[in-house]
């Protein structure tokens, strides 16, 4: 699978699996196939209510945790409970780690909840931190005030 490098040095794949409409045993099949045929990127959401069958379907994949990436995101209602809420998403997954957090969408609390995943990071709950779904001109604002750059924005 073709490659690119993050700001912070790592490989992601350019291709991965989206999750989105995925639940239950159809989700757990789904990530289990797509890591048969090469998929190492997984990309799931506490939104879309399918963390646990992710985390289930990258455990019967027979991958080492090492050998994928997983993207999990919290979403705005979440932001001001950030800390319990990235504790709730690992424990869905029953992963140890998360490979990337990131924000779903802008909201007026997302700064609170990025430094809760800094602080996830420092911890190694989560290895690297991201944004989805901002704008140009929020992102210029949001970007001087975090002390980890995001590794997708």
């Amino acid at each position: 699978m073709e490659t690119i490098k993050l700001n912070n040095g790592i490989d992601i794949p350019l291709v991965g699996l989206g999750t989105y409409s995925l639940k239950g045993d159809i989700c757990i099949k789904a990530i289990m196939d797509a890591s048969d045929v090469g998929y190492r990127l997984f990309d799931t959401a506490s939104l879309y209510d399918n963390e646990g069958a992710v985390g289930e379907g990258l455990r019967r994949s027979g991958l080492k945790r090492e050998d994928y990436i997983l993207i999990t995101k919290l979403y705005p209602s979440e932001y001001d409970r950030a800390k319990a809420a990235i504790d709730q998403a690992l424990a869905r997954l029953k992963l140890d780690y998360i490979d990337i957090m990131m924000l779903h969408h802008p909201s007026y609390n997302d700064l609170d909840a990025y430094r809760a995943i800094e602080e996830a990071i420092a911890s190694g709950k989560v290895k690297m931190a991201g944004l989805s779904c901002y704008y140009r001109k929020k992102i210029d604002y949001f970007l001087p005030h975090c002390q980890t750059k995001p590794v997708l924005v």
